[in-house]
């Protein structure tokens, strides 16, 4: 049994390192929602489960039958047409057999199948919802970005405090546009920490930057509210660009 799962996650792998995968900036990574029919040892019953994303290569599964609950760790394989192959294991030992699993989700028709490894004394189909996260993502990524070039452009001329003031109230608008009276501005009024509260599902990654923009929009009020001195002003900068740079590394750049 462990060499079957070996054999498949290698493919899985392989996979990773050799096929066409779709680039970070253009996957999206919005949760399943799914019902459909479980067969235990060919007996079926409804069942409901859900996939959530932890970061572009793992997810957690949750499943749903005759009152009971079962999880299991994922790794995911996203191919360029939207369909997802993966490989897990139950978190528990249960009576249906092996803890290994696979599953396979079609993105056009939107049909999931879920099957051990062991054979067919746990397997399930069914059709998947899409939460729409999607636009959200996309323009949270570009806020982050946002953030991150004109922050930067502070630090550009740490000496010149105008430069670096202009350019704080660029960033610290993006971040919450409640902040800053003056305008126009570079971003929009939608601001990230409002686009943020908009995400009805929010994964690992998404809480911590939510976090760091809420502590981020109380140092730019602080430091805006406070005289301007230089030395605040460019500790508050180098915080928030050295923290979004790092974020948007670790999760939108390529």
């Amino acid at each position: 049994m462990k060499l079957k799962l070996i054999i498949f996650l290698g493919i899985v792998i392989t996979h990773f390192k050799y096929t066409e995968i779709v680039k970070a900036e253009n996957i999206n990574l919005n949760n399943l929602n799914c019902t459909g029919v479980l067969w235990l040892k060919n007996t079926p019953e409804i069942a409901n489960w859900n996939i959530k994303y932890i970061n572009i290569t793992r997810a957690k599964l949750e499943f749903f039958y005759s009152n009971k609950k079962r999880s299991a760790s994922l790794r995911m394989s996203i191919q360029k047409n939207g369909d997802i192959r993966a490989a897990g294991r139950w978190n528990s030992q249960t009576a249906q057999g092996s803890r290994d699993l696979t599953i396979n989700y079609k993105n056009k028709s939107k049909i999931m199948e879920i099957g051990a490894l062991n054979g067919i004394n746990f397997r399930a189909k069914g059709k998947c919802i899409v939460d729409k996260n999607t636009d959200i993502l996309k323009k949270i990524k570009e806020f982050v970005f946002i953030i991150v070039e004109h922050s930067k452009y502070s630090l550009n001329h740490p000496e010149n405090k105008d430069n670096v003031l202009r350019h704080l109230k660029h960033t610290c608008h993006a971040i919450d546009p409640s902040i800053v009276k003056e305008r126009p501005m570079p971003a929009s009024e939608e601001g990230l920490i409002n686009l943020i509260k908009l995400l009805k599902n929010k994964n690992q990654s998404i809480k911590r930057l939510e976090e760091l923009t809420k502590s981020s929009a109380e140092r730019c009020y602080l430091t805006l509210n406070t005289g301007e001195k230089s030395a605040e002003l460019l500790e508050t900068t180098i915080f928030i660009n050295s923290s979004y740079k790092k974020y948007y590394e670790e999760n939108f750049k390529n």
